[in-house]
C-alpha cells in the first residue's frame, strides 16, 4: 500500500516504545471508544481542528512510524492460517473487484480474535505505513485512548479535552492519510465505531467484538474453536513440551493422545489451552495429571491464569463472566435461557425444551418462551456474544465451557432447582414414541443423561424423573434399542422404589414395562418375575376386581401363552375377562383383547369350536366401538 505523498510521512517526538526484536515499535497506549451519533463538521471546522498539528519540516531527537499494536507479538500462535488468509485476500489482495469492507472477527470470548489482529498486524507491518489500535469496550475508554493518540500524533495540546474536538481531529487525519491500518478492539456496540467506518477507501480497518452479527458494515469472519490436531499443537508448545517449530508429529504418542484429550475437553477453546499449558510450564506436571485435575476440579483449574500473563490477563471463568453480565443487563431472559443450556448436553439442544417445557422454567422464562418474538429477542442477545449457535431443525449449540462457566457461578442450591426445572421441562416437551416421533425422541437423550448424571452426583431423584426414564425406555424398547431400554428402565424402577415405595402404583408401571422388555427378547423368566410383581402391587393397591388388575393378568395370561403353559394361561385369561366383562362391560375394546388372546391360546389347545365363539365376539365388539367413532 502507498502512503499519500502530500500527507507526513512519519510522527516526530519523544515517548517509550517496545520492540518485538524485529525493530517494529509497540506503543502501549489507552484504549476507547466511539459515540454513536457524531456530527460531521464542515471542513473549515475540521482545518480548525488541526490547527496544532506539527509541520512536516518539524524534527525532534528520533522518527519512527506509527505502530501502536499494543501487545507483543504470540510466540505460540498456532493454526488460524485460513482466517489470515481470508483477511488477507479480503484487505490487500491487488486482484479485488471492490474497494474492502472493514472486517470483522467475530467469536466467544477466549477464541483468540485479539490474537489473531495481532498476528495479522505484525504479519503486515511492512505493508502499512500507520498501524492504530484502538480498544472500543466502552465510550469511556474509546475518548480516552483519542485523546492519547492524537497526544502521539502532536496533533491537540495536551491540555485539550473537547471530545468532539478530539475525536473530529482523529478523523481529519484518516481522511489525510494513506497506508494506515486501524484496529477497534472488543467492539460492543457497532453503533459506536459507525463514523469511522467511512474512511475505508483510505485505509483499512479491522475489529474484533463478540458478536457475528455485522449487518452491511463489514464482512465477518466468525472464529470457530481449535480442531484436534491444531489445539494439540499449540497445547504442546505452550506447555513447553514441543519447540516452537516442532511438528505435531516430534511428540511421543502418549502426550499426542493426552493433549487430544485435553483438547476435546475444552472443545478446542485457545484461551483454555493457553490456561493448561501456562499450568503445566508452571507447576511441571504432566499432560496426564493435568487431564486428571480437570476432570476433577475443573471450576478451580478454569479461574486459574498464568502468573506471568501479559496479553491476555483474564481467565476463562473472569472473560465469560463478563459475557454473562453484559448479557443479563441486556436481557434476563437471555440469562435464564443459559442456566437451562447449562445443564444439557451442549449440541442439538431442542428449541421444544424452551417452547413446550416454559411453565416449568421459572417466572422469567415462563412469559419469554411461549411468545416466539421474546424467545428470538433473548436468543438475539445470547448470539451477539456468541454464546449460542443457533442451527437448522430447531435446536441450540453451546460450548461445554460456557456451561461450566454458568454452572460454577450458581449456588448448589440454585444448581439443583434449575435441573429440576429442566427435568421437568423435558418431561414435557418429550415426543410421543410413535414411529414418527423416533427422531426427535433420540435426541434428547443425551440431554436427559446429563441432567440424570448430575441428579446422581447429588443423590437426588424425585418421581418426575422416573416418569421421564420410563418414557425414554418405552422408545428405546419400540425401536428395538432394548440394551439402552434396559438401563432407563432399570434406573426408572429404582427410583420409584426410592422416592414412592415398592408398592406403589408407579413402581407397578415400571414393573409393566420391564416385564414387556423381556418378554420381547425372549427372556420369559424375567418377565414372569416383574409381571408377578406388577400384578400383586395392583392386587393390593386397587383390588383383585380393578381394570389395572385385569390388564395384569391378561399380559400374564399372554406370557404363559407363548412359553406353553396352557392351563395357567387359561386361568388368567378367565380372570382378566370376567373383571373387564364386570367393570368394563361385554362390548368394551378391551374385554374385545381379551377375548381375541384367550381365542388365540384355544386354537393352540385345538379347542376350535370355543376359539370361534370368542372370535365372533371380539370382532362384534371391535366393529361396535368402530361404528361408534365414525358416528
Amino acid at each position: 500500500m502507498s502512503h499519500d505523498p502530500t500527507a507526513s510521512q512519519s510522527i516526530t517526538g519523544s515517548y517509550n516504545a517496545q520492540t518485538d526484536g524485529k525493530g517494529a515499535a509497540n506503543v502501549n497506549v489507552l484504549n476507547f471508544n466511539l459515540t454513536p451519533d457524531l456530527p460531521t463538521l464542515s471542513d473549515a471546522i475540521l482545518r480548525q481542528a488541526t490547527a496544532n498539528a506539527p509541520s512536516e519540516e518539524r524534527t525532534d531527537s528520533f522518527v519512527v512510524p506509527v505502530n501502536m499494536v499494543p501487545y507483543e507479538r504470540n510466540a505460540f500462535f498456532t493454526g488460524r492460517e485460513n482466517v489470515l488468509a481470508n483477511l488477507y485476500q479480503n484487505l490487500l489482495d491487488e486482484n479485488r473487484a471492490s474497494l474492502p469492507l472493514p472486517q470483522a472477527i467475530s467469536g466467544l470470548g477466549g477464541i483468540g480474535k485479539t490474537q489473531i489482529a495481532v498476528e495479522y498486524a505484525f504479519r503486515n507491518q511492512n505493508v502499512y505505513e500507520h498501524i492504530l489500535w484502538i480498544n472500543a469496550d466502552s465510550y469511556e475508554t474509546l475518548v480516552s485512548n483519542f485523546v492519547s493518540l492524537t497526544q502521539l500524533l502532536h496533533l491537540i495540546d495536551k491540555q485539550e479535552s473537547d471530545s468532539q474536538h478530539i475525536i473530529q481531529t482523529i478523523k481529519y487525519w484518516l481522511h489525510n492519510h494513506l497506508g494506515w491500518l486501524l484496529i477497534f478492539d472488543n467492539v460492543n456496540d457497532l453503533s459506536m465505531i459507525g463514523d469511522f467506518l467511512r474512511f475505508g477507501e483510505r485505509g483499512h480497518i479491522l475489529m474484533t467484538t463478540n458478536s457475528p452479527i455485522t449487518g452491511t458494515v463489514a464482512q465477518c469472519l466468525e472464529i470457530k474453536e481449535m480442531d484436534d490436531k491444531e489445539g494439540a499443537l499449540f497445547l504442546l508448545c505452550r506447555a513447553k513440551i514441543l519447540d516452537l517449530q516442532a511438528p505435531l508429529t516430534s511428540a511421543s504418542t502418549e502426550d499426542r493422545q493426552t493433549a487430544f484429550e485435553i483438547v476435546q475437553k475444552v472443545e478446542g477453546l485457545p484461551l483454555a489451552l493457553d490456561q493448561a499449558g501456562a499450568y503445566i510450564e508452571e507447576t511441571r506436571c504432566s499432560l496426564a495429571d493435568y487431564l486428571l485435575l480437570f476432570r476433577t476440579r475443573q471450576n478451580e483449574l478454569l479461574k486459574r491464569r498464568g502468573k506471568s500473563i501479559t496479553n491476555h490477563p483474564d481467565s476463562v471463568t473472569t472473560t465469560l463472566s463478563l459475557s454473562f453480565e453484559k448479557v443479563h443487563l441486556a436481557n434476563p431472559a437471555a440469562t435464564a435461557i443459559m442456566q437451562v443450556f447449562a445443564f444439557l448436553n451442549s449440541d442439538a439442544i431442542p428449541e421444544d425444551i424452551l417452547t413446550q417445557g416454559f411453565s416449568t422454567l421459572g417466572g422469567t422464562l415462563k412469559k419469554v418462551a411461549k411468545d416466539p418474538l421474546l424467545l428470538n429477542d433473548a436468543i438475539s442477545t445470547l448470539h451477539t456474544y456468541s454464546l449460542v449457535h443457533r442451527n437448522p431443525g430447531h435446536t441450540f449449540t453451546v460450548h461445554r465451557l460456557v456451561q461450566a462457566v454458568v454452572r460454577h457461578s450458581m449456588s448448589p442450591s440454585k444448581q439443583k432447582l434449575w435441573v429440576k426445572r429442566v427435568i421437568s421441562a423435558i418431561n414435557l416437551a418429550f415426543p410421543e414414541t410413535d414411529y414418527a416421533n423416533w427422531q426427535r425422541c433420540q435426541q434428547y437423550i443425551p440431554h436427559i443423561q446429563v441432567c440424570v448424571e448430575l441428579l446422581d452426583q447429588w443423590g437426588l431423584a424425585f418421581a418426575e424423573v422416573a416418569d421421564l426414564l420410563t418414557k425414554v425406555g418405552r422408545y428405546l424398547d419400540e425401536s428395538v434399542q432394548y440394551q439402552e431400554a434396559e438401563i432407563f428402565y432399570q434406573h426408572a424402577l429404582a427410583i420409584r422404589e426410592k422416592t414412592q415405595g415398592p408398592e406403589h402404583p408407579g413402581t407397578a408401571t415400571t414393573l409393566h414395562f420391564l416385564a414387556h422388555l423381556y418378554e420381547d427378547q425372549g427372556k420369559y423368566e424375567q418377565a414372569e418375575t416383574f409381571h408377578q410383581r406388577e400384578l400383586a402391587i395392583r392386587e393390593k393397591t386397587f383390588g383383585a376386581e380393578h381394570p389395572d388388575t385385569a390388564k395384569s393378568l391378561h399380559c400374564i395370561a399372554r406370557l404363559y401363552r407363548e412359553q406353553g403353559k396352557y392351563e395357567q394361561a387359561e386361568t388368567c385369561y378367565q380372570r382378566a375377562l370376567a373383571i373387564r366383562e364386570k367393570v368394563l362391560g361385554p362390548e368394551h375394546p378391551e374385554t374385545a383383547s381379551t377375548l381375541s388372546g384367550y381365542a388365540v391360546l384355544l386354537r393352540k389347545v385345538q379347542r376350535i369350536q370355543e376359539a370361534r365363539v370368542f372370535e365372533k365376539r371380539a370382532r362384534a365388539t371391535r366393529k361396535k366401538a368402530s361404528d361408534l367413532r365414525d358416528s
